[in-house]
């Protein structure tokens, strides 16, 4: 499910993008004028970071004796990031779209607000907190590549995949912090490594279950 979510936030992110430059007014009005295509990367990501924590487990149950430190951070971290990309995926559902409904009645009040939670902003609230939710999960799958070397090629492949994805990650974070436009077009590029990650991770852990079935 982690991998098809993935797979699916690729695809919103692409078919219906992010508001791109502009002022606050310019994307409050924006969101009021399309609200579907400005809700529908957020509906398809949201769940992610919940799903995303029993794969955590999971991997940390399968090398719990042969890394025990990184079986402690893998889901740690991963579930650090989850409050992180809820408050701001669910913010953009909530409170974004009820301020653009507010733009008609108090335009002025309903884009001051709204500067907090511009996502076309990387100088937003809701923009840092997806971009340190990122670095968070990054060092989660830093400690999930831990967890994957003993696991042949495909763990060797989905170890490198999400240590790629961490590397990409914490550098948008960095870049927003450091504000390096450059540098923060690493957490978006941190999705494709991802997925390619997560999808050899649903291969072994769906493996490990079919070798742990009981045979009749």
């Amino acid at each position: 499910m982690a991998a098809l979510l993935t797979i699916a936030w690729l695809i919103t992110f692409f078919a219906f993008p992010p508001p791109g430059p502009g002022t606050a007014t310019e994307h409050l009005r924006d969101l009021a004028a399309e609200d579907f295509r400005g809700s529908i990367a957020f509906v398809v990501v949201l769940p992610l970071a919940l799903i995303l924590a029993p794969v955590w487990f999971a991997l940390a149950a399968r090398a719990w004796r042969a890394s025990p430190v990184a079986a402690v951070l893998a889901p740690t971290f991963g579930l650090l990031y989850a409050p992180c990309s809820l408050m701001a995926y669910w913010s953009q559902l909530t409170v974004a779209r009820g301020l653009a409904d507010a733009y008609a009645s108090d335009p002025r009040a309903a884009v001051a607000a709204y500067q907090l939670f511009d996502f076309g902003s990387t100088t937003s609230f809701t923009f840092a907190l997806d971009e340190g939710g990122y670095a968070i999960l990054g060092l989660a799958s830093f400690a999930a590549a831990v967890l994957l070397r003993s696991d042949g090629r495909l763990g060797l492949l989905a170890g490198a995949a999400l240590a790629l994805s961490g590397v990409l990650s914490i550098v948008g974070a960095t870049g927003l912090a450091l504000r390096v436009s450059i540098m923060e077009a690493g957490a978006v590029a941190s999705g494709p490594p991802f997925l390619v990650g997560i999808v050899a991770v649903a291969v072994l852990l769906r493996r490990g279950q079919v070798a742990a079935a009981p045979v009749n």
